[in-house]
C-alpha cells in the first residue's frame, strides 16, 4: 500500500513538469539577453546575469526532477525519453557552471562567453524539440510547415498530402484506404509506436483492437458503444474530447467512422463488399473523389491491345472497328456488308475477349453464328435485330454474364426466349418489338426482374 501511495505521489509531482519546464527556458533566454544587450559591463550588470543563471539552474533542476518522475509513469517511449532526460540534466549542470562563470567572468576569455551562450541555446532548442516529440509526436513541428520545408526535411505529413483520391472504387479497402488516412491525420500524433496517450496505439489494426488503458475502444457493429466514437461526440470543452489537439474531425469524417464501425469495423473488406448508404455516397465523392455509382463492365476491363495484324485483316473483310479510347482497348465492331457468312463471323474469334459492342443488325445472321457470339466474354452491347434468329439461337447467349443491352426486334423469338433473357444477370435493356413475344409473358418477367427495361414497341414496359 505504501508503495502504491509513493508511486501515485511521484506521478502527481511529475505532472508538474510541463508547468515548471517553462521557467528555466525563460531564465536561460533572460540571462543571455541581459549579457548581450547590457551597455556597461559593470559589477551590477554582471550580478544580474549571474543571478539569472542561478535561477535557470534551480528551475532546470526542479524541471528535471519532475520530468524524471513523470517518465517513471511509463507513458513515453524509452528511446526518445533517454535523450530528452539526459539533455535536461546536462542543462541543469551547465547552468550551475554558467552561474559560477558569470560570477567570475575573467576566468575565461570574453569570446568564450559568447560561444557558451550559443551552445546553451542550441542544447536548449534540441532538448525542447525532443520534449515536443514526446508529447505531440515526431511530426508536430513540421506538421503545418510549408510544403518546401517538409520536402527539404523529409517530414511530409498526411495532413499536407490529404486524403487519398480513389481512382478504382472496386479495389478500395474500407479501412486501409478510407478510415486509416483519417486516423493518420487526426489521431496518430498521440497514438502511435512512440506516443501512446491513454495506452492506445493505433499504428496497426492489431494494436488498435487491443485498446488502451480502459480496455477495447471498438465495438464492431455498434458505433455508439465504441469508446473511440463516443469521444468524438463529446463537447470540445471536455477533457475527454478527441482529438485533443489540432483540427477536430469533421462531420463527414465522423460519419465515415460511424459507417465503418456499424459495418463490423472490418480491416479486410473492400468498399464494394459493403452496402453504402445514401448519406455516405456524397461523402465518398467529396473526400476521396470516389464514384460509387455502378460502372458498366467495359469501363472496368483491363486488357492488352488487340493484335494489329488481326485488325488490319478484318478491315479488309468489311468490318469497321473502333477502340473505345486510348486507355480502354475494348472494341466496337460492326459489319458493313449486306450478308455476313459464317466464315466471316469466325474471323472475329481472335478478338472474342476484345469485342464489347457488336452490331450485326440485318446481316442474315443465323443461329449457328449466335453460338459463336456466346463465347465473347466481354460483350456488353449486342445489336442482332432483323435477323432470322430463333429461341434456340438466342439460348446460345446465356454465357454472356456482362451483356447489358440486347436488341432483337424483328426476329422470330417467342415467349420461350424469355427464359434466356431472364438468365442474363447484367441485362438492363432489351428490345423485343415485332417479335412473337406476348405482352402477358413480358408482364410476368417484369414481376421477376422489375429493374429490366423491356421495349415491345407501342407499349413500353418500365
Amino acid at each position: 500500500m505504501k508503495l502504491m501511495v509513493l508511486v501515485s505521489l511521484g506521478e502527481f509531482i511529475g505532472r508538474f513538469h510541463p508547468l515548471v519546464v517553462h521557467l528555466p527556458i525563460g531564465f536561460f533566454v533572460l540571462a543571455i539577453l541581459l549579457e548581450w544587450f547590457q551597455k556597461d559591463s559593470n559589477k551590477n550588470s554582471q550580478k544580474m546575469v549571474a543571478f539569472s543563471w542561478l535561477l535557470s539552474a534551480l528551475s532546470a533542476t526542479a524541471a528535471s526532477f519532475c520530468g524524471w518522475l513523470l517518465a517513471a509513469s511509463g507513458s513515453y517511449p524509452e528511446q526518445g525519453l533517454f535523450w530528452h532526460r539526459w539533455m535536461g540534466i546536462l542543462l541543469s549542470l551547465i547552468s550551475f557552471g554558467m552561474w559560477w562563470i558569470k560570477k567570475n567572468p575573467s576566468i575565461i576569455p570574453k569570446k568564450s562567453h559568447a560561444i557558451l551562450n550559443v551552445f546553451v541555446l542550441l542544447l536548449l532548442t534540441l532538448a525542447g524539440h525532443q520534449g515536443g516529440n514526446l508529447t505531440h509526436g515526431s511530426g508536430y513541428l513540421t506538421e503545418h510547415a510549408p510544403g518546401f520545408i517538409q520536402k527539404i526535411t523529409g517530414t511530409q505529413t498526411s495532413l499536407t498530402v490529404g486524403l487519398p483520391q480513389i481512382s478504382d472504387p472496386d479495389s478500395a479497402l474500407v479501412y486501409q484506404d478510407l478510415i486509416q488516412p483519417i486516423f493518420a491525420q487526426k489521431c496518430m500524433a498521440c497514438h502511435n509506436d512512440e506516443v501512446q496517450r491513454g495506452g492506445l496505439n493505433m499504428a496497426t489494426p492489431e494494436k488498435l483492437l487491443a485498446g488502451g488503458n480502459g480496455g477495447p475502444v471498438l465495438v464492431a457493429g455498434n458505433a455508439r458503444e465504441s469508446e473511440i466514437f463516443k469521444r468524438l461526440l463529446l463537447p470540445h470543452t471536455s477533457e475527454k474530447h478527441m482529438p485533443t489537439k489540432g483540427e477536430p474531425m469533421t462531420f463527414q469524417e465522423i460519419q465515415m467512422l460511424e459507417w465503418w464501425i456499424e459495418e463490423d469495423a472490418s480491416f479486410e473488406n473492400k468498399a464494394s463488399d459493403l452496402p453504402i448508404p445514401d448519406r455516405v455516397k456524397p461523402i465518398l465523392a467529396s473526400l476521396y473523389r470516389m464514384d460509387t455509382e455502378p460502372k458498366p463492365w467495359y469501363e472496368k476491363v483491363k486488357i492488352a491491345p488487340a493484335p494489329v495484324e488481326v485488325l488490319a485483316q478484318l478491315a479488309e473483310e468489311s468490318f469497321t472497328i473502333r477502340q473505345l479510347s486510348a486507355e480502354n482497348h475494348l472494341l466496337e465492331v460492326s459489319f458493313n456488308g449486306n450478308t455476313i457468312s459464317q466464315e466471316q463471323l469466325e474471323q472475329l474469334a481472335p478478338l472474342k475477349a476484345h469485342i464489347t459492342w457488336l452490331d450485326l443488325a440485318d446481316k442474315g445472321l443465323q443461329d449457328e453464328g449466335i453460338e459463336l457470339l456466346g463465347s465473347f466474354s466481354n460483350l456488353t452491347r449486342l445489336r442482332i435485330q432483323q435477323n432470322p434468329i430463333s429461341d434456340q439461337g438466342l439460348s446460345y447467349l446465356q454465357p454472356l454474364t456482362h451483356l447489358a443491352s440486347l436488341n432483337v426486334f424483328g426476329t422470330e423469338l417467342t415467349d420461350a426466349s424469355l427464359e434466356t433473357i431472364r438468365a442474363l444477370p447484367a441485362l438492363e435493356k432489351v428490345y423485343l418489338w415485332q417479335t412473337e413475344v406476348s405482352q402477358s409473358a413480358v408482364a410476368d418477367l417484369k414481376k421477376e426482374r422489375p429493374e429490366l427495361d423491356i421495349d415491345i414497341g407501342a407499349l413500353v414496359q418500365n
